[in-house]
């Protein structure tokens, strides 16, 4: 018989296969079936992540924006830093480009995370740009250049320096 943490588990990665095969109802019913039954569950921070993405793409930015700020209130990891970039998306979505950038840079800040710092750089330069700050842009874009060379944002950034 299973045990309780591999049933949740099982529970998450099948509401995960659902949101990837863009399958949203039958992801969001998962997600929440898991806060439901695992409401202090080691998982909860994934199910909420998972949840607040499903609304983000059925455009519910509000609810979205609850899951996901839940999640930075339960994890400190990898999952609250994904969290950080999803709330960045929403208010890119919503055309707040101030929050966006704020939300971006805090995983530069507090996470360091070598796959996901470079995106939220590069998306928080982007936000500048939209508000018409060149040289706060520029400046992540240097960031980004300077600490993650290797990065696939890395070449992008060097183009957006450059112009072309």
């Amino acid at each position: 018989k299973p045990s309780t943490q591999q049933a949740e588990l099982a529970g998450l990665r099948l509401a995960q296969c659902y949101l990837s095969a863009d399958r949203i109802d039958a992801a969001k019913s998962g997600f929440g079936s898991l806060l439901k039954d695992f409401p202090d569950g080691y998982y909860t921070a994934d199910a909420e992540y998972g949840l607040g993405r499903c609304l983000a793409k059925e455009k519910k930015y509000d609810d979205a924006l609850a899951h996901l700020t839940r999640v930075i209130e339960l994890d400190e990891g990898r999952t609250a830093a994904s969290a950080h970039i999803e709330i960045g998306n929403v208010y890119w979505a919503k055309q707040d480009f101030e929050s966006a950038s704020k939300a971006y840079l805090r995983v530069a800040v507090l996470h360091h995370d070598p796959e996901l710092t470079p995106l939220a750089l590069f998306k928080a330069a982007q936000c500048f740009e939209k508000m018409n700050r060149p040289a706060e842009a520029t400046k992540f874009y240097q960031e980004l250049i300077k600490d993650y060379p290797d990065s696939s944002h890395a070449a992008e950034a060097k183009k957006k320096i450059e112009g072309t």
